[in-house]
């Protein structure tokens, strides 16, 4: 074989060898993006069907629809990375494909990669001649070679039909279904809000755009859907709840434009879609808020000024006593921010007060009232959240307004009676108080129907709060006269501004009689306690005899339930004469004290009632009959001879005190009669001393009065 010239040979390898080379890179690379192409073109179509049946039958919110276009274009971008730009930008030297186009046609020897190799190692100038040989040899071997054919065109071919069928089936879909390529394009690629076409559309009442509702924790569920297009035969509602619990509810129809369906208490946040007809709603989100409610109350009351207190605080307490006039103000912390508050009274009327609260912003939500008049009645808090959720059994406040008292006055006349005389001294103790403070406190004397006396009260000082005054009345300085009735009261006022409030007590009547007819009242009066005493001996004596019958029958024992009950009733009996006692020794003293006020009381009196009487009896009553008392109380677990005896005697030391007590109460009434008698035979020897003068004046004034008159004066004859 002769060997041409190194220019035509060089020429030679170009057109034989690396031409058809080159040739065969950049079909490789074609068939190479046809086949990323086509893969491309799958994983668009089969990623878009999926998202668009994802989209058509979840009805996916605009957040979900980006997030789903975002995998998507990711997944694209990994399918259009390893795919297409890594296989296209894969080298594609010339051995290397020489190499395989030897492997293909066996018959070349390994010559054309051989010559390809020889080639790119050393440039045609400096060729060896057998490097030449080999050369030449190689261009001619190739001549006869398809490079071609180590490319699988069938695939090729598939994999081109693949891709434009699957470009002309896309086409014509978008053709044939442009309502729903066009809502799908919309949707997910322009992120619209368009609706997929379809016969029946049902929306849910009362939700945002973003299919989201506020409610109260609490409330009852009721899910109301618009029906728009074609009425569905039937519908169900597929809620669940984040703690797990899932249910489906079948909703009525009503009146052909709605379904309504019931789902209970609202607890939790709670999601649900509605199936009807070829509706498959998006999900919805009803959120669990609580209602505005006040959690946490301070009140402050400001009394009024003149009171002179300082205010009071009170916190977590419904129950509000005001003094009228005072300030009181509410602080109420909430569970959440409101827009508005009201203050209202049980017949939903606001209150006139002042009512304030917080910013949204602020880190606390509070409602502040301020009341400088506050009205008593049952208030509560109205509030209103951004939600429009009003509080619901709101905490009732009881606003209790008590005016200013008047002052409390007390009149005590110890030991005068309803009738005094004209020389009558009356010791009169006025007691006077106020919560705040008194300005003024007097005593009133009216005699007959003359005008009022007023009494200064001694040392009283303005704005004490309390006040007690000794007084010494005396009748004859008002003058008093026997047959005249004489009111007492006292009076007294706070120191409230303006019209103070004026406390009185109620006039206390005194009948003013001489002193013949008091005496003769305290007689009568002693008479009857004289009665009630031997009455109460009687008793006495009853008793006795009942404890004598009780020990008869009990004997030497233990008494049983029945005659332990009597003899218990004995003894409650006694102790009920011993407070008998002291009642009579009570009146007694009274009657002292009204003879002594009324200055009648002789130096007998005063030694009879007090030696004689009082203290006999309260001797008696505080000693002898409990004594007496105590002795039956022993016979109650077991009669003993010795006990026996002892109540016997008990009861006899009890009857001969009272009658002694009674001796003196008689000898008294003897003493009495008799000084009455002496006192009725003076009186009677002064009427008679007094009818014998005029007697003897009217004698004188026979005998030594005036003679005849004269004749003249009587007239003279004819």
């Amino acid at each position: 074989m002769s060997v041409a010239p190194v220019e035509e040979l060089a020429g030679e390898l170009r057109e034989s060898v690396l031409a058809p080379l080159a040739r065969l890179r950049r079909r490789a690379r074609v068939y190479l993006a046809l086949a990323g192409a086509q893969q491309l073109a799958v994983a668009v179509a089969a990623a878009s069907l999926v998202q668009f049946l994802l989209d058509w039958s979840l009805k996916l919110p605009l957040s979900q629809r980006i997030v789903l276009s975002g995998v998507l274009l990711l997944y694209w971008a990994v399918i259009v990375w390893r795919k297409l730009i890594v296989p296209l930008s894969r080298p594609m030297p010339d051995h290397l494909l020489a190499g395989l186009v030897d492997r293909a046609n066996p018959e070349l020897h390994d010559r054309l990669s051989s010559a390809v190799e020889l080639a790119e190692q050393m440039p045609s100038g400096r060729r060896p001649e057998l490097i030449n040989t080999v050369l030449a040899e190689a261009c001619d071997a190739s001549a006869h070679v398809d490079f071609s054919r180590i490319l699988n065109h069938r695939r090729a071919a598939r994999q081109a039909a693949g891709l434009l069928g699957l470009i002309l089936v896309i086409a014509l879909a978008v053709c044939e279904f442009p309502s729903l390529a066009g809502p799908w394009l919309a949707r997910n690629w322009l992120m619209q809000n368009e609706a997929w076409p379809q016969h029946t559309h049902l929306w849910p009442e009362g939700f945002d755009a973003d299919g989201r509702r506020r409610m109260a924790r609490g409330d009852v569920i009721e899910i109301s859907a618009a029906i728009t297009g074609r009425v569905p035969d039937s519908a169900v509602l597929h809620w669940w709840t984040p703690s797990g619990r899932r249910r489906r509810e079948e909703m009525s129809l009503v009146a052909d434009t709605r379904l309504t369906a019931s789902v209970g208490q609202l607890t939790e946040q709670l999601q649900f879609r509605i199936t009807g007809g070829d509706e498959r709603t998006r999900v919805f989100t009803i959120e669990a808020v609580e209602r505005p409610r006040v959690m946490h109350t301070r009140a402050r009351i400001t009394p009024p000024e003149y009171t002179r207190l300082e205010p009071l605080e009170i916190e977590q307490q419904t129950v509000l006593e005001i003094l009228a006039g005072s300030l009181l103000e509410i602080e109420a912390l909430l569970n959440k921010p409101v827009q508005q508050a009201r203050f209202v009274a049980a017949d939903e009327s606001d209150a006139p007060c002042e009512v304030s609260w917080g910013d949204p912003a602020d880190a606390q939500a509070v409602v502040r009232l301020r009341w400088a008049a506050p009205q008593a009645g049952i208030y509560r808090f109205a509030l209103l959240d951004f939600d429009n959720l009003t509080s619901r059994n709101p905490v009732s406040y009881t606003l209790k307004v008590a005016p200013d008292a008047p002052p409390t006055v007390k009149l005590d006349l110890s030991g005068v009676g309803e009738m005094v005389t004209p020389q009558a001294e009356l010791p009169v103790r006025l007691t006077c108080e106020d919560t705040y403070g008194l300005s003024a406190a007097r005593l009133l004397v009216q005699t007959a129907e003359g005008p009022e006396r007023t009494l200064s009260a001694p040392g009283f000082e303005p704005a004490a709060r309390k006040y007690t005054g000794e007084f010494v009345l005396m009748m004859a300085a008002g003058g008093a006269t026997a047959g005249q009735t004489v009111r007492i009261r006292g009076e007294a006022r706070d120191i409230r501004p303006g019209e103070p409030n004026a406390g009185t007590t109620p006039a206390t009547s005194l009948r003013v009689v001489s002193p013949e007819d008091l005496l003769i009242e305290v007689a009568r009066r002693e008479l009857g306690l004289r009665q009630e005493f031997e009455r109460l001996i009687s008793a006495q004596a009853a008793l006795a005899d009942g404890l004598e019958r009780w020990l008869a029958a009990v004997g030497d024992g233990t008494p049983d339930s029945m005659q332990a009950q009597r003899l218990a009733g004995l003894a409650r009996t006694q102790t009920l004469h011993a407070t008998r006692c002291l009642a009579i020794a009570r009146a007694f003293e009274q009657i002292l004290a009204e003879m002594r006020i009324n200055r009648v009381a002789r130096p007998g009196d005063e030694q009879r009632i007090s030696e004689r009487l009082v203290s006999p009896l309260g001797r008696l009553a505080r000693e002898t009959i409990p004594a007496s008392a105590d002795a039956m109380a022993a016979l109650r677990e077991q009669v003993r001879p010795q006990l026996g005896l002892d109540a016997k005697t008990a009861q006899a030391n009890v009857l001969a005190e009272m009658r002694e007590i009674l001796k003196s109460m008689k000898e008294w009434e003897g003493y009495r009669e008799a000084v009455a008698l002496l006192e009725s035979t003076i009186a009677a020897q002064a009427e008679v001393r007094s009818a014998t003068l005029e007697a003897v004046a009217q004698q004188l004034d026979d005998i030594l009065g005036p003679d005849d008159p004269p004749a003249e004066s009587q007239g003279a004859a004819p």
